[in-house]
């Protein structure tokens, strides 16, 4: 591990830093150890020029995030100029002529350098500047950063009173380019360390999470890599976690350049503090790792450590032969691994605590906790990453599932469809592709061991830009998705989130019974262009959108039912900033507590609705916030009415909404009443308003009028136009299949058998 601060300051004061050095990295976030009058001072005195690109936003995201939390963390920023606001830590933000900053627009050309040293010259309170790098350590070479570094240098040389603070590049790319990356970054590190100059190591912070650093292996060599918990493009492409954290490092530099030392460290540390094992089967094991380290200047005696709950046992992994759980020393800079063993016996919650007992420099603990479950045996069980292909028909879901970039998982049902349960409240992020080949009747079933608990839904994150967005899904129900998280994504769609992923196709699926505590409750979709089509939303919740959210995103719904689904504002569909086109859906039953049962628009939102139905949907059918724009209803039935080409208002007449079944009957007043410019039906009439159109061609079913005269019971029917012939059926129940059949291939309209005194009903059909 390498040390926090490799220099200390000496002198109080930010005119002292010109020739001394820090790193800034994942141990300079505690910053509950500055007092508050150091913050203060940080705010009276320090002026920040700060340029950067999308990556560097992190560090202002992390500052607002802080400050929302703790108002004595105020900071200001200034958009091109240098704010003066007292009790805030001010910011130039950017250039002087733009805020998207590059390298040529700082160090790397003559016009850049120009920039950056317009921006010192017009504002002689600035004492700090820093510029943040984005990909560029990817792909650059070793004299491309020496450029870099040599020119800081320079910066430094012709503004004694500023400090410059060096930065290393994001941890977010494995494989060669991630190899290049880690290199660029050490060279950046060796040289800010042989130089006495104080860095900003935005990497290391990126694979550091609560004491566990992420990695993977290239080349035999550990490359450092950024957290899975960072994992995320909403705040400068991360997570709010990763954001918090950068902004805590960036107080504890501002307090450090401003002349407070933090008092060294003393004891030993234990790394992680706490160890949550999530849900163990009570037939099975799960073992974790904490680790002690000795930070004193002298050897530390450990008398001993104990767990309060025989559920979670201890083993020394470093134990050398006579050694135990007590009794042992740590030398200077030693460390020791402790293994715990997660063992349920039963179904429940599970707390304890482990207390690392010592006189010497006082004790220390580690909270473990659990959950022990019943999971059904069997299945195929899943966690992490996957690729592939899944041909089996149960699998379960144990934690957190991803498809990274540049892999595949395809899902091929066998027979009878496929049954994919969650045992907990996972995720199931695509950064790559995935193509789910459900069928009519081999379905895939997404949906959770405990519907109460429910699962985090499908998260398409930014595949239009890496290549892999044609994900395609079919015959695939989702149900119990509960989007009930923290941070900006994590409350949007409760069985699927779709962003920037416009090449994404939702074919013949079900939503159903799915949830998010903002916005849409079946799929949110943000910055995308999916196509969904022939799908089902059901029982959907959200407080904006109760089926789907669309947020700047153009996609397409077309022959979709969207039913009995509820929210604030929009219990079927809101729309914000874009124009989706909606073709031959059925909105019908949904309801908002306060507007818009089927459609709501805000942001200047204009999209067209053509040949659909929205039909007694609570408490208006189309509703439009300040500024949300104007729709495009065309040859549409509205409940209530709506101005536009070949609408009407007239009850659509559907077969039984009662049992969900929304097709239309005989006599509605959609049937050959859409748009004449569309495709024709299937059965070659002209296009109904609906989801559901009706076949004209099909038989009608048989009226059919029954005699009973000793003991003989006689069917008589009226003859259907185009019946060659016809069937009768019974079934002792009303509500049965009537599988029983009496005789086929009738060519009259009239038939009798002898009864007994049993009961009976009957059915007739007509055939051609």
């Amino acid at each position: 591990m390498r040390r926090l601060l490799l220099f200390l300051f000496l002198l109080s004061g930010i005119s002292s830093l010109q020739s001394q050095g820090m790193i800034i990295d994942h141990e300079c976030i505690d910053i509950s150890q500055i007092p508050s009058t150091v913050i203060d001072d940080v705010q009276s005195d320090i002026k920040w020029h700060y340029a950067h690109t999308s990556h560097g936003e992190q560090l202002t995201w992390g500052l607002q995030f802080l400050e929302n939390s703790d108002p004595s963390l105020a900071y200001e920023v200034g958009y091109q100029y240098l704010p003066n606001v007292a009790g805030s830590l001010c910011i130039f933000d950017g250039q002087e002529t733009d805020t998207y900053i590059t390298p040529d627009l700082y160090w790397e050309t003559h016009t850049g350098r120009t920039m950056t040293q317009n921006v010192l010259d017009n504002n002689p309170t600035i004492n700090v500047s820093m510029w943040c790098f984005c990909t560029q350590c990817n792909y650059y070479n070793a004299s491309q950063i020496q450029n870099y570094l040599d020119t800081m240098a320079d910066f430094e040389a012709a503004n004694p009173g500023v400090t410059f603070i060096y930065t290393t590049g994001n941890a977010q790319t494995d494989g060669a380019e991630g190899y290049n990356r880690y290199l660029r970054n050490e060279q950046i590190r060796n040289y800010c360390i042989t130089n006495n100059k104080v860095l900003f190591d935005f990497a290391d912070l990126d694979c550091w999470h609560n004491g566990v650093m992420n990695s993977y292996e290239y080349d035999s060599t550990i490359i450092p890599l950024q957290h899975p918990d960072f994992d995320g493009d909403i705040y400068g492409h991360t997570t709010q976690a990763s954001c918090e954290q950068k902004g805590r490092a960036v107080w504890w530099m501002m307090a450090r350049l401003q002349g407070w030392t933090p008092v060294p460290p003393s004891g030993f540390t234990v790394t992680p503090s706490a160890i949550n094992f999530g849900e163990v089967n009570i037939e099975e094991t799960d073992s974790e790792i904490f680790t002690l380290e000795n930070v004193d200047s002298v050897p530390i005696v450990i008398d001993q450590i104990l767990s309060d709950d025989p559920a979670f046992t201890l083993v020394d992994l470093d134990a050398r032969p006579g050694d135990r759980l007590s009794g042992f020393t740590l030398p200077v800079s030693g460390t020791r691994d402790i293994q715990v063993t997660f063992d349920p016996d039963a179904v429940q919650s599970y707390s304890g605590t482990i207390t690392i007992y010592s006189t010497q420099v006082g004790n220390s603990t580690v909270a473990v906790s659990g959950e022990g479950t019943d999971s059904p045996s069997g299945g195929y069980h899943v966690c992490g990453d996957v690729d592939g292909t899944w041909n089996y028909d149960l699998i379960y879901v144990d934690c957190d599932l991803q498809i990274p970039h540049d892999y595949t998982l395809t899902i091929n049902p066998p027979a009878g469809g496929t049954d994919i349960i969650f045992t907990g409240h996972y995720k199931f992020s695509v950064s790559g592709r995935l193509v789910i080949n459900g069928t009519a009747n081999d379905s895939i079933r997404f949906h959770a061991q405990n519907p109460t608990t429910g699962w985090y839904g499908l998260r398409f994150y930014d595949i239009s830009w890496n290549g892999m967005d044609s994900s395609k899904i079919t015959y695939t129900s989702f149900k119990d998705g509960n989007a009930n998280g923290t941070g900006w994504e994590n409350g949007f769609g409760g069985a699927m989130f779709v962003y920037e992923s416009s090449r994404l196709r939702i074919e013949n699926c079900l939503f159903e019974g799915n949830s998010a505590d903002d916005g849409g409750g079946g799929i949110h979709i943000r910055y995308s262009s999916p196509i969904i089509k022939n799908c089902v939303f059901r029982d959907n919740s959200a407080s904006n959108g109760g089926a789907i959210q669309f947020n700047g995103a153009n996609g397409s719904l077309d022959y979709c039912l969207l039913n009995n689904n509820s929210a604030s504002y929009g219990a079927a569909i809101y729309i914000g900033g874009c124009s989706p086109e909606i073709f031959n859906c059925t909105i019908s039953e949904n309801t908002a507590s306060t507007n818009g049962g089927a459609v709501v628009l805000y942001d200047w939102s204009y999209p067209t609705l053509t040949n659909c139905i929205l039909w007694n949907d609570s408490p208006n059918e189309i509703h439009i916030l300040v500024d949300g724009g104007t729709p495009d209803p065309t040859y549409c039935d509205i409940d209530g009415s709506w101005t536009g080409t070949g609408n009407i208002n007239s009850d659509p007449l559907f077969e039984n909404p009662a049992n969900y079944d929304f097709a239309l009957t005989s006599g509605s007043p959609c049937i050959d009443s859409g748009d004449p410019s569309s495709p024709n039906d299937p059965d070659g009439t002209r296009n109904d308003m609906g989801a559901y159109y009706y076949d004209q061609n099909a038989l009608s079913a048989p009226d059919v009028v029954i005699f009973y005269s000793a003991g003989t019971v006689t069917l008589d029917w009226d003859a259907v136009i185009g019946a060659t012939s016809y069937n009768v059926y019974s079934d002792p129940n009303p509500e049965g299949t009537f599988s029983n059949l009496e005789q086929s291939g009738i060519t009259a309209t009239e038939w009798s058998e002898a009864v007994s005194g049993d009961l009976k009903f009957y059915q007739v059909t007509a055939e051609n």
